[in-house]
């Protein structure tokens, strides 16, 4: 899975390398953490537009916010069947742009977190699914990531890694007449040799702990999968083309910071 992630960019700098259109503030953040608002690239009349959801996707079918802790993330053999993602799937993708994740091993003394994120720290884009779910205080939209099998860098650590997508692949992904199978041909494990991870402090599993100490270095850099620590088994966890336009700003959702 994909529980937290990174964005340090400055928000003008990520606008422009997603060619989009700003319509919502947000601070970069160290340590995104599920139900904090992030920013996401979506669609609107032909324009790219970068607005603030939050992340763990209700449902607009769903009878309360309920289910978004458990929404954070969308298995991609699997999203096109599952009622909670079907509709996002054929209508409701964006894009969300990171520069890391981190994923945890087990060790004896506890999880370690590790950071993984491009060797040039440049800006990705994970494959993402949106939804709006109308409440008593006005629409709440909110996000998931897609998530693929993980490649030899993630291997060692985690079963899952977040979809990223090629500037090829983002286009394909946020155009509404893409063909079902032409979606799914997009899912696949990326390369990792322009990649590294490495162990960050601990403290990163506390929500609160948003800081630069959170993408630092506290062990061996691994790269590629080749110094990797060694593997170990894990139980995996569960997971009409019609064209719906990015929403216009408007509406509420519960207030939150990227950070925290």
């Amino acid at each position: 899975m994909c529980g937290r992630y990174t964005l340090t960019h400055d928000p003008d700098a990520i606008a422009d390398a997603f060619d989009a259109i700003r319509e919502s503030g947000f601070e970069r953040s160290f340590n995104l953490c599920p139900t904090q608002l992030a920013p996401v690239v979506g669609l609107r009349d032909g324009m790219r537009v970068l607005r603030c959801f939050r992340w763990g996707l209700v449902p607009s079918w769903s009878r309360d916010t309920s289910s978004a802790a458990k929404c954070v993330n969308a298995r991609s053999e699997t999203a096109a069947e599952k009622p909670s993602f079907r509709v996002p799937v054929r209508r409701r993708r964006c894009l969300v742009p990171a520069d890391g994740f981190f994923e945890w091993l087990p060790s004896p003394t506890g999880k370690v977190p590790h950071h993984f994120h491009r060797r040039d720290r440049a800006l990705v884009a994970f494959a993402g699914l949106w939804d709006e779910w109308k409440g008593p205080g006005g629409p709440l939209r909110t996000f998931c990531v897609v998530t693929v099998p993980p490649n030899a860098l993630v291997t060692p650590i985690h079963d899952r890694m977040p979809a990223v997508l090629s500037p090829e692949a983002q286009a394909a992904w946020l155009a509404p007449d893409t063909p079902p199978e032409a979606l799914q041909a997009l899912l696949v494990p990326w390369d990792p040799a322009a990649w590294e991870c490495y162990p960050v402090d601990r403290r990163v599993r506390s929500t609160s702990f948003n800081e630069p100490a959170c993408v630092e270095p506290v062990g061996a850099l691994t790269t590629d999968g080749a110094t990797a620590p060694a593997s170990r088994a894990r139980r995996p966890a569960e997971a009409s083309t019609t064209r719906e336009l990015f929403p216009r700003s408007g509406g509420s959702a519960p207030p939150a910071r990227p950070g925290g």
